[in-house]
């Protein structure tokens, strides 16, 4: 059965998948075989193209362009030695050719040999007949490099050469963000936006790289261009709120969240979360409860959900009612330390003090853990009289955080209530000439321990 000339590449794969299925022989010229495999490449179908490629070797062993096409196939498909094989048998032939530089090229990519494959693909360049794919190849192997100036070069021409392919716009956002060229990324998506006005995906990624400027008035004005030509587009509402939410403007943050979910219907939690956040931040206790069970109710494991919940009824003086909220946080995911934070807090609170030091000591073994762990720590066990303890664990802050200076009053205060005075001195000269604007931590922590003379930088011990 020979291909009709005027039948159309979806009827040709239809035809050949209908081979597969069916086990009946069909006859393919090679030109098909190489479109075959060319759609398969073209849709990541890679496994299909190395199919569709054994099978025209097995009818067409001398064409030198099947051939290529086929040494692709395997190579895609993870089969570099049979696609060496090929190439290796066609060098005597073609090893000047540009199709066979770009397929020796691939080989030597995917065999992690960068350097040798630039060199195939540069000396293929001026007579190969795609050079809007040569110049993704060449961005992607410079970018393997570390060359980024030279990937973001040859990825632009690509992008200027085919606007509408925003998966090279997207690879080239991202050579951007890993070089952290943000000004000359700006200069780009202007440049783009100036030849295709109506390109989405330009206008949304000049808005990221000018909120990573914090030009957010220009940053706001892309995304809402860019929501003009793409109503759809999830990303460009959250990116929006992301400024909002960097000015303050918490009210905008709600409104850009509820106009996306008024244009697509998501069952994400993730835009239910930030609107809980949004009215957190704006004290909004019913609106933050209600988005918050949403986001927990289109998923359950979502320990950021239990713990906005139990967030807001801790701060409402919902104790009881957050402790609940913690714990599915803490089951949801157990080394969640927002989660393991808030729920010694509500122990502490509700004077359930083994659990909340059970949960303390949780959050100091985190991998995550910081300074202000270990000084809440100590000061927990200040609180409780256990004072060689307190002290242990400072003298550990101080070893493991040499830049938190905030640990000598601390110490200052611990010498004090151990009655040991010229201790307590020396930490309190020493706090004061490394972290003088933090003095008033006396002043809040120990009240009965010291007088603080803040203007001054002078203590007054009342314990003997």
């Amino acid at each position: 059965m020979f291909l009709n000339p005027k039948e159309d590449r979806s009827d040709l794969i239809a035809r050949f998948e209908s081979m597969l299925k069916e086990g009946s022989p069909v006859f393919f010229d090679s030109s098909a075989w190489e479109d075959i495999i060319d759609y398969y490449l073209r849709n990541l179908q890679y496994e299909k193209a190395g199919i569709a490629a054994s099978m025209a070797l097995d009818t067409y062993s001398t064409s030198s362009s099947l051939s290529l096409a086929c040494a692709e196939a395997f190579i895609y498909d993870g089969n570099a030695e049979r696609a060496r094989q090929i190439l290796d048998s066609l060098a005597p032939l073609c090893a000047g050719d540009a199709d066979y530089l770009v397929a020796q090229g691939l080989y030597l990519s995917y065999t992690k040999q960068s350097k040798q494959a630039i060199e195939c693909y540069l000396a293929a360049y001026p007579e190969y007949d795609d050079r809007l794919r040569l110049d993704i190849l060449l961005g992607e192997e410079y970018a393997t490099t570390g060359n980024l100036s030279l990937a973001a070069k040859y990825l632009q021409r690509a992008v200027l050469a085919n606007p509408s392919d925003a998966d090279t716009i997207a690879r080239l956002a991202e050579i951007y963000s890993f070089g952290q060229d943000d000004a000359q990324a700006v200069r780009f998506f202007n440049r783009l936006i100036d030849a295709d006005p109506y390109n989405a995906d330009a206008w949304h990624n000049l808005g990221i790289f000018l909120s990573k400027q914090e030009k957010w008035d220009e940053a706001l004005r892309a995304y809402q261009y860019t929501l003009l030509l793409d109503p759809q587009r999830a990303m460009a509402y959250y990116d929006m709120a992301d400024v909002y939410e960097q000015r303050e403007q918490y009210d905008l943050v709600a409104r850009t969240l509820l106009e996306l979910l008024s244009v697509r219907h998501l069952e994400d939690p993730y835009p239910y979360l930030r609107l809980g956040e949004c009215y957190q931040a704006m004290d909004d206790f019913d609106s933050a409860c209600e988005y918050f069970l949403k986001a927990v109710h289109y998923d359950p494991q979502l320990s950021r959900g239990w713990y906005g919940l139990a967030a807001v009824h801790f701060d409402a003086g919902y104790k009881k009612q957050a402790l609940d909220y913690i714990r599915q946080g803490m089951a949801a995911d157990r080394y969640d330390i927002d989660c393991l934070r808030l729920a010694w807090e509500i122990e502490e609170s509700l004077e359930r003090y083994d659990d909340a030091l059970t949960h303390l000591q949780e959050v100091i073994d985190h991998p995550e853990s910081n300074a202000e762990d270990y000084l809440d720590l100590a000061y927990f066990l200040y609180q409780r009289g256990r004072l060689k303890e307190s002290l242990d664990t400072l003298k550990t802050t101080r070893t493991l955080f040499p830049e938190a200076h905030e640990v000598f009053y601390h110490l200052c205060a611990l010498y004090c209530a151990l009655d040991q005075r010229e201790r307590c001195l020396e930490m309190f000269e020493r706090a004061v000439r490394l972290a003088p604007e933090m003095i008033g931590v006396l002043r809040d922590n120990y009240p009965n321990l010291m007088r603080v003379d803040e203007t001054n930088k002078k203590i007054y011990l009342t314990q003997k």
